[in-house]
Formats: structure tokens, sequence, C-alpha cells
């Protein structure tokens, strides 16, 4: 709970960026990436105006689990979310990984 306290804290700054809520560090303060999941959805409810911050890195830890049909469909609705097309392009670029992976 505290976890989830902390981000909803962190995600009402105006300006946090896509790379301050890398899922590493959230996963691992968790002890497992499954709780992290847990806890960006329940925050969701709560910080509506940047929901797409938060499906830009449940879509990153979803992958992570190898879980890629949840972590693509969360990467487009991340970019469907975004509040710009500026916003749009840079979620694009840095979930290109998830969004176009490589062919093999």
């Amino acid at each position: 709970m505290r976890t989830a306290l902390a981000l909803g804290a962190l995600l009402s700054v105006p300006g946090v960026g896509l790379a301050a809520l890398q899922p590493s560090p959230l996963a691992a303060e968790m002890g497992e990436p499954e709780r992290a999941v847990a806890v960006i959805q329940a925050v969701s409810g709560t910080a509506s105006r940047q929901d797409w911050l938060l499906r830009v890195v449940e879509a990153k830890v979803l992958w992570n689990l190898g879980r890629r049909d949840e972590s693509r469909r969360l990467a487009g609705t991340a970019v469907e979310l975004a509040p710009t097309e500026q916003k749009r392009s840079d979620i694009r670029e840095h979930l290109a990984f998830i969004l176009d992976p490589p062919a093999g």
C-alpha cells in the first residue's frame, strides 16, 4: 500500500516523464513483478489523468513477465490515452520493442 501511495503521489507531479516509472525498480521494490502489476492496477483508478503513464509501466512489466499479448494491448492503450500527439509519438518510440517487436 505504501508503494501504491508513493506511485500515486509521483503521478500527480506535473511533467513526470516515462523514465521516472521504469518497471524494474518498482518490481524490485515489490519483490515480484506480479505484485507490481497489482499495484499499478490499483492506482489506475485514482490517477485517471495519468492513466496513459500507468499503462506504459504495466505494459513493460507484463512484457518482462512474458505476457506479450496483454503487454501489446496495454501499450496500444497507452498510446490512445496520451494527451498530445507528441506524447503519443514518444510512447510509440519508447515502447517500440512491444508495439513493433523485431521478427524472429
